[in-house]
């Protein structure tokens, strides 16, 4: 418990509320574009196992809702976690493959394709990444303590290398995100 407790006070830190905000920002601008222009670019999230859920999360939290007390428009997000798509990826094209193939039918230049990796080396998300970069993304990443073994525009590192606190702590920066967007697209009644 006393690591869990060390790491989510370490992420108070300014060079990693530094890392959220930058992110935040982007994905802020981001959707204020769509707003102002014909563009309707999206977040595109995906992970392995926990992290799958926690791209589900996310895209449910922009697409629904974050927080109860206040409302906002629907902002596109979609998570890369349908298992039809999933397990034919992996049959026709192998698992390295899962997420780089709809990244190449999804993401437009503008997009933020978020790779969540909480050991930094899951082949297929590193794949889906450099996908995304060739087709004008913006990269980001959610990993643990060594961050990813490829280049994203956008990097949050966990100060932790346990799957399950580097878990949390990415749980931490999906809400802290999500407050920063929410506020910005709060609608005053």
């Amino acid at each position: 418990m006393e690591e869990r407790i060390r790491v989510i006070t370490l992420l108070k830190k300014n060079e990693y509320q530094e890392v959220l905000e930058s992110m935040a920002r982007k994905m802020i601008e981001m959707y204020q574009s769509n707003a102002r222009t014909e563009r309707k670019n999206k977040l595109i999230v995906f992970g392995n196992g926990g992290s799958a859920e926690q791209a589900s999360h996310f895209a449910t939290e922009l697409v629904i809702r974050y927080s109860g007390k206040r409302n906002r428009p629907s902002l596109p997000a979609i998570a890369l976690t349908d298992s039809g798509a999933i397990t034919a990826g992996a049959n026709d094209f192998g698992y390295d493959q899962v997420f780089s193939r709809p990244i190449e039918g999804l993401a437009t230049r503008g997009d933020i394709a978020l790779g969540i990796s909480t050991s930094g080396k899951s082949a297929n998300v590193l794949k889906a990444l450099e996908e995304a970069k060739k087709r004008g993304a913006i990269t980001m990443a959610f990993a643990g303590r060594r961050g990813l073994s490829t280049s994203v525009d956008y990097d949050f590192k966990v100060p932790a290398e346990e799957t399950s606190i580097v878990q949390e702590a990415h749980l931490y920066a999906i809400h802290w995100i999500c407050e920063r967007i929410d506020k910005a697209f709060e609608i005053k009644a």
